[in-house]
C-alpha cells in the first residue's frame, strides 16, 4: 500500500506536460502522426502527445516517439517544444526503470525552461528529478531536488504544487525513517488540499501519514488517518482506493490483536475487489483472510480460502503472489500436524522464491523447513529421503542456512527466530551448552528488537500533533471517536507492555535452565571421565604394590641369609649387626614408600598431561578443523575468515606443543629460555620476578632441560601453593659446578611434612630431576617464604 500512496502522489509530476485539450484515442493519434507529413512545431506536438499516451500502455513506443519528437524540434530550433518533448521521454525512461537516464532528460529539460524564463515548468522538473531519485532510493538526493522544488513553487505562488511537494517530502522522509520529519511535511501539506477540495490528494496524505503512525506502532492513530481516507474515497467513488484502505485498517487492527476487526475490513476490501474483477488483489485478499482465520484458528476457513487462492492464480504469471500462497499452505498444514504437506508446499515456495532471488522468503524458507524436520515423524522425514538418525544434524543444516542469509540480508527477524528454534533444536538433543549459547543469542537480539520499540514509543511521545480546525468538517460517521481511539490506544500499549514482560520473564527463566542443565551436563561428563581415570590408577598401582612387595621380599630373604651367616659371630657383633639391620630395613622402606609414592604421582601427572592435550585437540583443533572441513563440503569460497581459523589451528598446535616440550630450549640456549620463561609468567601471573642468569660453561643439553624444568617447577609452586608475591631467580656459577637458586616471599610450609604427605609431587620432581644430573637439591621453607638451591657439578 505504500508504494501504490507513493504512485500515486509522484504521479502528478510525470504527467503535467501540457497536451490537447481533447486528446484523442490511442489509434486516433497513430493515424494522424502518420498521416500529418510536414515537419514543424504541430508534428512536434503530435508526437509528444503521442509519447505522452504510449507512457500508459506502451513506454517502449512512448521513448521511440519523444525522441523522434526531439529530433525535429533540435532541428527546427524550437526550445521550449525540446523541453516537453524531453520531458515525455523521461517519463517514459522512468516506467521502463530506467532512472538515470530519465534524470538526464529532465535535466536537460530544466535547463531550457529556466533558459526560456518558464519557471513554473522548471520547478515541475525539479520535482520530476526527485521522483527519480526516490524511484532508484537515493533519498537523499530526492528531498534536496524537492526541497528545491517547493522553494521555486512557494515563490511562484504554485501553493497546490508546492503542497504536493510537501507530500513526497513526507513519503521519503518516511522511507528513510524520519517519521517526526514525514510527519511536519503531512501537516504542513494538509491546509492547501482542504482549501483547494483536492480530494485525491488529501486521502493519499491522509494515507501515508496513517503508514507513518504504522511505522512508529501507534496503530489507533494509523487507524484514525486511515479513515479519513477511506471516507474521501468512498465519496468520490474511487474504488480501487477504498478496498486498499480497507486492507490497511484490517492490517492496524490485525497488529492491535483484534483479529475478528480485522477480518471484517479485509472482508470488505474482498467485496470491492470481486466487484472490479482484479483477479490479484482478489488472490492477496483471500491470502490475508486465510492468515486471519488461521489466527482465530478456523483452519477449515483458511483452507477454504487459500485453495481459492491457488485457483486465481492457476495460469498468471504472479509468481511472487504464488509462493505467498504456498508458504500459507505450508503454514497452515504444520499447525495441523500434516507436515508431510507442509514440506511440499515449503519446498514449492523456497524453490519459487529462489528463482524470484527474494532473498528475506527464501531466508525465512530455510528456517521453516528446518522446523519441519526438527518437528515431522520419521516416516514423514522418510518420504522427504531425510534418515531420521540424521534429523538434528539435518535440521540444523537448514537453520545455519537461514542464519547466514539472514545476517547478510539483515533480516533481524529472521534471524531471532532462527536462533530461538536452534536453541530448541540442542535441547531437544540433549546438547545444553549450546543451547544455551543459541538462546543466549536469541534473547539478545529480541533485547534489541525490543530496544528499537521502545525508541518508536519515545519518538511517538515527543510528536506534538497539531490539526488545523477545518479537519473537524472531515469527520464522517465511520471514523471512531476520540473516546473510543484514546481507550483502544491505552489497551493496546497494557497489552504490549503486558506480553513485552512476560515473554521477557519466560526467556530469564528458560536461559537459567539452560545454563542449569549445561554446567550438570559438563559435570556429570567430568566426573565419569575422573572415575574412569580412577579405576586406571587404581589398576596402576595394584600392579606397582605387587612388584615393590616382590623386591621387599626378595630383600628380606638376602637380610636374613646374610644373618645366618653372621650367626657364628660374637653376641657383641650380632647385636650391632641386628640394629644395623634393623635401621637399614626401615630406611629401605622408607625409600620404597617414597619411590612408590613418586611413580605413582608420576603416572597420574602423565594420564593428567594426556588428558589435557586431548582436550586442547578435541576442543580447539578438531572443532575448527570440523568447520573447516564443512565448508569444504559445501563448495564455500574460501574466506579471510578460514585464514584466520587455520592460523588460530597453527597456534594451538605450536602451544600443545611448547607445553610438551620448550623447542626453544635447543634454539636459544638456557639462559634466554629462563628469561624468556620468567617474562612470560609476570605477563600471565600476578607474579613479580627478579632473575640474574650467569652462564658461562654450558651443560649438556639434558642437563639444560631438567634446570629449565626445574625453575618452572618451582615458579609455579610459587604461584600456585605459596600464594607469593615475588620470586628471584639466581643461575651463577661457582667452584667446579653451577648453583641455582630460587628464592620467593610465599607464605612457606613444612618441608618434611609435605615430601611425606603423599601430595608433593612438585617437590619430589625437583629432587630427582637434580639427582638425574648428578647435582643435589636442597628445599628450605619458613614464614619468610621458600628457598630452593640446586648444585650442579660441572666435569
Amino acid at each position: 500500500m505504500f508504494r501504490f500512496c507513493l504512485f500515486a502522489c509522484l504521479f502528478a509530476f510525470l504527467s503535467n506536460a501540457p497536451v490537447a485539450a481533447q486528446a484523442p484515442v490511442l489509434d486516433s493519434l497513430v493515424a494522424a502522426c502518420n498521416a500529418y507529413a510536414k515537419a514543424d512545431t504541430t508534428k512536434v506536438r503530435m508526437l509528444t502527445n503521442l509519447a505522452g499516451e504510449y507512457q500508459k500502455s506502451d513506454p517502449h513506443k512512448g521513448i521511440v516517439a519523444a525522441g523522434e519528437a526531439i529530433t525535429l524540434a533540435q532541428q527546427l530550433n524550437q526550445p521550449l517544444y525540446l523541453a516537453e518533448a524531453l520531458n515525455k521521454k523521461g517519463s517514459n525512461l522512468s516506467i521502463t526503470g530506467a532512472y538515470t537516464d530519465a534524470v538526464a532528460c529532465f535535466e536537460q529539460a530544466l535547463r531550457l525552461f529556466e533558459k526560456q524564463g518558464v519557471q513554473k515548468r522548471a520547478a515541475n522538473m525539479l520535482n520530476n528529478i526527485g521522483v527519480m531519485y526516490n524511484y532508484a532510493g537515493d533519498y537523499a538526493n530526492a528531498l534536496k531536488f524537492f526541497d528545491k522544488a517547493h522553494a521555486a513553487q512557494a515563490a511562484l505562488g504554485d501553493n497546490a504544487g508546492a503542497a504536493i511537494t510537501l507530500s513526497n517530502m513526507g513519503i521519503i522522509s518516511m522511507l528513510s525513517s524520519d517519521y517526526p520529519k514525514a510527519l511536519n511535511y503531512f501537516d504542513r501539506a494538509i491546509p492547501t488540499f482542504l482549501e483547494m477540495s483536492n480530494d485525491g490528494a488529501l486521502a493519499n496524505t491522509y494515507s501515508n501519514k496513517a503508514n507513518t503512525y504504522n511505522f512508529l506502532a501507534d496503530y489507533p492513530q494509523a487507524i484514525e488517518f486511515h479513515l479519513k481516507a477511506l471516507a474521501i474515497a468512498q465519496k468520490t467513488g474511487n474504488k480501487i482506493d477504498e478496498a486498499a484502505y480497507f486492507n490497511n485498517i484490517g492490517v492496524a487492527y490485525q497488529n492491535m490483536a483484534e483479529t475478528t476487526t480485522a477480518l471484517e475490513y479485509q472482508q470488505k476490501a474482498l467485496v470491492i475487489h470481486e466487484q472490479i474483477g482484479n483477479k490479484r488483489a482478489i488472490a492477496r485478499d483471500h491470502i490475508n483472510l486465510a492468515s486471519r482465520y488461521k489466527s482465530l484458528k478456523n483452519y477449515s476457513a483458511a483452507l477454504e480460502y487459500l485453495q481459492k487462492v491457488e485457483t486465481l492464480l492457476q495460469g498468471t504469471d504472479d509468481e511472487s503472489s504464488m509462493a505467498y500462497c504456498y508458504s500459507n499452505f505450508a503454514g497452515l498444514y504444520f499447525d495441523l500436524s500434516d507436515f508431510g504437506r507442509s514440506m511440499a508446499y515449503e519446498q514449492k515456495a523456497l524453490e519459487t522464491n529462489e528463482s524470484l532471488e527474494d532473498l528475506a522468503a527464501v531466508a525465512h524458507g530455510y528456517l521453516r523447513i528446518g522446523n519441519i524436520v526438527r518437528t515431522a515423524p520419521d516416516s514423514v522425514l522418510a518420504q522427504s529421503e531425510i534418515s531420521p538418525k540424521n534429523r538434528f544434524q539435518t535440521a540444523e543444516q537448514y537453520y545455519q542456512k537461514a542464519l547466514a542469509l539472514a545476517d547478510t540480508i539483515g533480516a533481524l527477524e529472521t534471524l531471532t527466530n532462527t536462533w530461538h528454534n536452534l536453541s530448541i533444536l540442542h535441547e531437544e538433543a540433549g546438547a545444553y551448552r549450546k543451547a544455551y549459547d543459541a538462546y543466549r543469542t536469541y534473547t539478545a537480539l529480541s533485547d534489541s528488537i525490543l530496544g528499537e520499540d521502545t525508541k518508536k514509543q519515545i519518538t511517538r511521545r515527543e510528536i506534538q500533533y497539531e490539526f488545523d480546525k477545518k479537519e473537524a468538517t472531515l469527520k464522517y460517521e465511520q471514523q471512531l471517536t476520540a473516546g473510543q481511539l484514546e481507550k483502544q490506544k491505552l489497551l493496546a500499549q497494557q497489552r504490549q507492555q503486558a506480553l513485552v514482560i512476560s515473554n521477557k520473564e519466560k526467556d530469564l527463566q528458560h536461559l537459567a535452565f539452560l545454563k542449569e542443565q549445561a554446567e550438570k551436563q559438563e559435570q556429570e561428563q567430568l566426573l565419569a571421565l575422573a572415575e574412569k581415570d580412577n579405576l586406571l590408577q587404581a589398576a596402576d598401582l595394584a600392579a606397582l604394590t605387587k612388584e615393590k612387595a616382590l623386591q621387599l621380599k626378595t630383600l628380606a630373604q638376602k637380610n636374613a641369609l646374610i644373618g645366618f651367616l653372621l650367626a657364628g659371630i660374637a653376641a657383641i657383633l650380632l647385636g650391632i649387626a641386628a640394629f644395623y639391620l634393623l635401621l637399614r630395613q626401615r630406611q629401605v622402606k622408607r625409600k620404597a614408600a617414597a619411590q612408590a609414592q613418586y611413580t605413582r604421582q608420576l603416572l597420574e601427572n602423565i594420564e593428567e598431561e594426556r588428558g589435557r592435550i586431548a582436550l586442547d585437540l578435541h576442543d580447539s583443533i578438531s572443532h575448527e578443523l570440523l568447520g573447516l572441513k564443512q565448508n569444504i563440503r559445501n563448495g564455500s569460497t574460501p574466506t579471510p575468515e578460514a585464514g584466520d581459523k587455520i592460523d588460530g589451528i597453527i597456534n594451538d598446535i605450536r602451544q600443545i606443543s611448547r607445553n610438551l616440550h620448550p623447542v626453544m630450549l635447543d634454539k636459544i640456549g638456557l639462559r634466554l629460555s629462563l628469561e624468556t620463561l620468567c617474562e612470560q609468567f609476570m605477563q600471565h601471573e600476578s607474579l613479580f620476578i627478579s632473575h640474574e642468569i650467569n652462564y658461562p660453561t654450558p651443560l649438556p643439553k639434558t642437563a639444560e632441560l631438567q634446570l629449565f624444568r626445574i625453575v618452572q617447577e618451582a615458579l609455579t609452586n610459587a604461584h600456585k601453593y605459596a600464594r607469593a608475591e615475588a620470586v628471584n631467580v639466581k643461575l651463577e656459577p661457582m667452584k667446579n659446578g653451577l648453583q641455582l637458586v630460587i628464592h620467593d616471599n610465599g607464605k612457606g610450609f613444612d618441608v618434611q611434612d609435605a615430601l611425606h604427605s603423599g601430595k608433593a609431587f612438585g617437590l619430589h620432581s625437583i629432587l630427582q630431576r637434580s639427582k638425574a644430573i648428578g647435582g643435589q637439591a636442597e628445599i628450605r621453607s619458613d614464614q619468610n617464604g621458600t628457598v630452593i638451591r640446586v648444585e650442579v657439578p660441572i666435569a
